[in-house]
């Protein structure tokens, strides 16, 4: 039964057949959709944001949009995020009538890349479902409410686009609601993935209109103690409520030059269609007036449907669950069916047995990695170590209900399991209550599956196989799908989360009878040496190819103070192919002295090339009462797209960008800024620069560390990019060159 169930997520656990226009009708078509985006990538380059590359996509945007029929507005503006990144973007929207203006439905994507890649999945997937949309909303008959298309720009540097469209576009104002769509990878399942506070209208909403719904509140939990952000974020923070969708499969082509439409699968283009389009459909006839308070648990049962309840309603669910399981246990007590030393046996073995299959899975992968092996967050061939993880969750259940055997038997096994699974979907339903589900939907059905046996049967004899049945029947259903799911999430460090997850379920048919325990004992050590063997032969298996690279940035940073250069990457190691060409060490080296690192870089020596460095200039120094304010002017002399300003933020009262006002306070938020330093990023330089005005608290002397940086690497590089085998790829900010000085002001 578990077999079956196993299989049916892992079917149910791919997208679904991509549809051409002449069989979706009305809908969503991924051939359409992949059409567009061949057009709309036809250089096929990296365009971040403030590049000529992406003042192309932006107008063939534009163009796209006037076919249709729209008529697209676009709005320039400088603008800075709360963390101080700070740059020039150019935002497209669109505006689709409704019946009754002054609430709108805001369709949100990004058109910018990183300067590593092309950007087909992230976000160029989600810019051509947005115009299919824009066509099929067009050709509906006209909705209630407004539909505003926003394609914003430097989302990829800090959400510019989207902080621009809520600081200065006149329709931020009649947004209610946001589908924002994103991919963090180019192949899966499209998940809801994340809502805004006050979602339960939202859930109920999707769940009614979607065909193939793939969402969990679990992820709408996680989520939310990740650093991870993207546009939604943003709208969130200015009020609005919203949904959020995106693809995570094959995340080794994210940001990097992987990230093609070649390699962009059809199905998953498909079903964030499907699932956006119904979204949108539904969102534009809905009375958008009334406000909607009220949080959701949720789940999709194998992308049939969508179960969800408020969070209220999933305590007082809970709490039943517990008290039936209470009354099952206290009832078979009563009829001297269990023992309650035995169930307290159970009750003890039941975390050890969970934890015990994860922490399996954790010392095989760690004695690898110690050896040399799975040094990788994700590797290019993961089904030997995801089926090793499936193994050993299927393995250790068996062998601690032999164990077990010693002292309990199949029904105090099973009260034991309730107990706990009942205990934690009460705690979390107040603590966490998204995750709660997890375990009150096993409780719920053991508990009165396991009240109506004990009532009319006999103990372990005539029904009580079904109660272990229906009760791993019932976590198999919400576990298994993450357990498909995770290892995409998370790379190998989900791994040891599987197998515990897979676990729960299994130990509900593990019998803890004595009978034929050596023969399953064997079999159980039989799976468990499957799986370490399976975990050291894909050990052996190429950690990266072509297809699934590796990340592997270099960068150049010559010091315009001593005049002295340095190649640098944070790569844990380096191919022999590029080692062999310079004196790599880890001897301590800070390139970027405002970064915080949790470990060291490794760095060669390099040529100094000519490079101009950039310019800070004091155009206003005042000294009042004790206190500065400094006007500074900063540019980059060789046309550098990109650049940076850092300095110490506790000598700093008020910071203004190009009168764009900064937090002070933000920069120890950011992850990767040291404490003590306070960082401006400019993501998109002016060619004429930037004025930066401070308010300091003191007059004493503060040093400025400030830069430029392009993509690539001068031509001293060209031997090392050579030898960059092709299983190894730039990603995210990519190659570049940085001119770094210092000042003292």
């Amino acid at each position: 039964m578990l077999g079956a169930l196993a299989l049916l997520t892992a079917i149910r656990a791919q997208p679904p057949r991509a549809l051409r226009s002449s069989q979706a009708g009305s809908g969503f078509s991924a051939w359409d959709a992949r059409s567009s985006l061949i057009e709309l990538l036809a250089d096929d380059v990296p365009h971040p944001v403030g590049s000529a590359a992406d003042g192309k996509v932006r107008d063939r945007i534009v163009a796209r949009l006037r076919a249709i029929g729209y008529e697209p507005e676009v709005r320039r503006s400088f603008v800075c995020d709360r963390h101080g990144t700070c740059g020039q973007v150019e935002n497209v929207t669109a505006r689709l009538p409704g019946r009754r203006p002054g609430h709108a439905v805001l369709v949100s994507v990004h058109y910018d890349s990183v300067a590593a890649g092309p950007g087909a999945a992230d976000d160029g997937s989600g810019v051509v479902i947005a115009l299919e949309l824009a066509k099929h909303l067009r050709a509906d008959a006209p909705p209630r409410n407004d539909v505003v298309f926003l394609f914003d720009e430097g989302e990829e540097a800090g959400l510019l686009g989207a902080q621009a469209f809520v600081q200065e576009d006149p329709r931020a104002n009649e947004v209610a609601v946001v589908v924002n769509l994103e991919a963090r990878g180019s192949s899966g399942r499209s998940f809801l993935f994340e809502t805004s506070h006050d979602n339960a209208w939202l859930i109920r909403l999707f769940g009614a209109v979607a065909s193939r719904p793939a969402t969990s509140s679990l992820f709408q939990s996680v989520y939310e103690r990740l650093p991870n952000d993207t546009d939604l974020t943003v709208f969130k923070h200015a009020g609005y409520s919203g949904v959020n969708f995106a693809f995570i499969g094959d995340v080794q082509h994210q940001h990097t030059p992987r990230d093609t439409v070649a390699n962009l699968d059809p199905g998953s283009l498909q079903q964030q269609g499907n699932n956006a389009l119904a979204m949108v459909r539904a969102l534009a006839d809905a009375d958008l007036t009334q406000s909607r308070p009220g949080r959701a648990m949720w789940f999709d049962l194998f992308g049939f449907c969508v179960l969800a309840w408020s969070v209220g309603t999933g305590r007082v669910l809970a709490l039943a669950a517990a008290l039936l399981v209470a009354l099952a246990i206290f009832l078979a007590w009563r009829r001297g069916l269990l023992r309650l030393g035995a169930v307290a046996a159970a009750v003890l073995a039941w975390p050890l047995t969970i934890a015990g299959s994860g922490a399996t899975v954790w010392i095989l992968i760690r004695l690898v990695r110690a050896s040399g092996g799975l040094n990788s967050t994700w590797v290019a061939h993961p089904w030997p170590l995801v089926t090793a993880a499936w193994l050993i969750g299927v393995a250790i259940p068996h062998l601690a209900a032999i164990a077990l055997g010693r002292w309990a038997r199949s029904n105090e096994a099973w009260s034991g399991s309730m107990l706990w699974l009942a205990g934690l979907a009460l705690l979390l339903g107040f603590i966490l209550p998204g995750m709660s589900y997890l375990f009150l939907v096993p409780a719920s059905v053991g508990g009165v599956v396991g009240l109506l046996v004990t009532w009319f049967g006999t103990g372990d004899g005539q029904w009580g196989w079904l109660r272990g049945t229906l009760s791993a029947a019932a976590a198999a259903c919400v576990l298994f799908p993450l357990a498909w799911a995770f290892y995409d999430a998370m790379g190998i460090p989900a791994l040891a989360v599987v197998a515990s997850l897979v676990a729960i379920p299994v130990g509900f048919v593990s019998s803890p009878s004595r009978l034929g325990a050596t023969r399953r004992s064997r079999s159980a050590l039989v799976l468990i040496a499957v799986a370490a063997f399976l975990v050291v032969g894909g050990s052996f298996l190429p950690s990266s190819t072509r297809a699934k690279p590796r990340r592997l940035n270099l960068v150049y940073s010559l010091n315009a103070n001593t005049g002295t250069a340095r190649w640098w990457t944070t790569a844990s190691r380096l191919p022999p192919t590029m080692r062999k060409l310079n004196e790599w060490s880890r001897a301590p080296y800070q390139p970027l002295p405002w970064v915080r690192r949790s470990g060291s870089v490794l760095s060669a020596p390099a040529a100094a090339a000519r490079l101009v460095a950039p310019e800070l200039k004091t155009v206003e120094n005042v000294r009042v009462d004790g206190k500065r304010r400094l006007i500074l002017r900063f540019r980059s002399m060789r046309s550098a797209g990109r650049g940076y300003v850092a300095f110490h933020h506790a000598h700093v009262e008020a910071l203004r960008v190009n009168g764009q006002f900064v937090p002070v306070e933000s920069g120890a938020s950011r992850s990767d800024v040291a404490p003590g330093w306070r960082l401006v990023r400019l993501a998109d330089l002016p060619t004429d620069g930037v004025t930066l005005e401070l308010r300091l608290a003191d007059s004493e002397p503060l040093e400025v560390v400030f830069g430029d940086e392009t993509s690539g690497l001068p031509s001293a590089g060209d031997g090392l990019l050579a030898a960059r085998p092709a299983s190894a790829v730039p990603s995210g900010a990519g190659d570049r060159t940085v001119v770094q000085k210092t000042l003292t002001l």
